[in-house]
């Protein structure tokens, strides 16, 4: 005895790529979560990266979510820079002989600095997609 299938697929279409479909949903409470989790490690100065972290919807061929920053320092504070970043180099003038910056309202001169450590907010976040 044969058996007939019937692909609708205008239904399977609204499931998987429709607002309201389930895979949409989870993949947008998925964001929502990770999201909150990486607002919640971020480290905080003056609060424009953590409150400038959010998500939104995709569709490249598959629906997703990008979680990001768009604050231009959000990559260094991520990986690390100096020593501690991708170049694993200390930071040294390019054109002076010495480095000036200011640390609490006093200014300091160094030929160097060793850079800051990484601080990987949004790669820890992930683990809040599966819960």
């Amino acid at each position: 005895m044969a058996s007939r299938v019937i692909i609708h697929k205008a239904e399977i279409d609204s499931l998987l790529t429709s607002p309201q479909g389930p895979v949409i949903q989870d993949l947008v409470r998925r964001g929502r979560n990770v999201v909150n989790r990486a607002k919640r490690n971020a480290p905080v100065d003056s609060g424009r990266l953590r409150s400038d972290i959010s998500w939104e919807l995709r569709h490249d061929n598959v629906p997703f979510i990008r979680v990001g920053n768009s604050v231009d320092y959000s990559l260094n504070v991520h990986e690390g820079t100096g020593i501690y970043g991708p170049t694993g180099r200390p930071i040294r003038p390019r054109r002076a002989k010495v480095l000036r910056f200011k640390v609490g309202g006093k200014v300091i001169y160094r030929p160097q600095v060793r850079g800051v450590r990484g601080r990987p907010y949004l790669r820890n976040a992930l683990a809040a997609a599966a819960d």
